[in-house]
């Protein structure tokens, strides 16, 4: 089996229970500012079409989906599609088109979009190649001066260094955590312009706020958090590192 056939039963598996365990482990705090930040970086309008490569369960998407008018969401384990089908069912959200597809190949796609999301998806793809070729699949869906953001794991943060820059999860899921450099030179390699990478949730312990109910209590810290996404100096503060160009 390979690695990417390893990750696809492993996202299989998880997809049912992804959501609670989301936000058990890493804590609503957490899930609330890398959201907010993402959102922000994107700078939605009403009118846009979104591409979300790699959408999983649809955790993003869908807040995406307030406040667009069209997205088309993509993942390569059928059973994250299910779940976020469900929900769209569940909510009455009929502005997303959902694929089963591999952003390594060609998407399938017809129409060029105003912007491309990718969370957390770029890290996983086991090599260097195949993350070059789904980057030039976003740059090549977005329409000429669209914006693209990726998260990806941050290996800048003084907090990661200690953790392997390169391996498998528990389950085979392959990682591969970025510096600054190399996220800019995957923008960069393509076609994109005017690239920034900052951190992304720059506070941890969110979890353990979450599990004691503190979370309410602490919005206030949250805030601050967004805030510093957007400041070159957390690179070296963030889990993740948040990546954006423009084409």
């Amino acid at each position: 089996m390979s690695i990417q056939q390893r990750e696809i039963e492993s996202r299989n598996q998880e997809a049912a229970n992804f959501d609670a365990w989301y936000l058990g482990t890493k804590g609503i705090l957490h899930d609330r500012v890398e959201r907010e930040s993402i959102l922000d970086a994107l700078k939605l309008g009403e009118g846009d079409t979104v591409l979300d490569a790699g959408c999983g369960t649809g955790r993003i998407t869908l807040e995406i989906a307030k406040r667009v008018s069209k997205v088309y969401a993509l993942d390569f384990a059928p059973a994250c599609i299910e779940v976020l089908n469900r929900k769209l069912r569940e909510r009455g959200i009929d502005n997303v088109e959902t694929h089963v597809a591999d952003i390594t190949k060609a998407l399938p796609v017809v129409d060029q979009v105003d912007k491309v999301v990718s969370v957390q998806v770029v890290q996983h793809i086991p090599s260097e190649a195949h993350r070059n070729r789904a980057v030039e699949n976003m740059y090549g869906q977005l329409k000429p001066g669209g914006a693209c953001v990726i998260t990806v794991y941050n290996y800048d943060s003084l907090l990661n260094r200690r953790l392997a820059k390169e391996g498998e999860f528990e389950g085979g899921v392959y990682y591969f955590r970025f510096n600054s450099r190399e996220a800019t030179e995957l923008l960069k390699r393509p076609g994109f312009q005017r690239i920034s990478t900052t951190g992304c949730v720059n506070f941890r312990g969110y979890a353990y706020l979450n599990n004691r109910g503190l979370h309410r209590l602490l919005s206030p810290v949250a805030r601050l958090d967004v805030f510093l996404s957007k400041l070159a100096v957390s690179r070296f503060m963030g889990a993740y590192l948040l990546c954006r160009g423009v084409k």
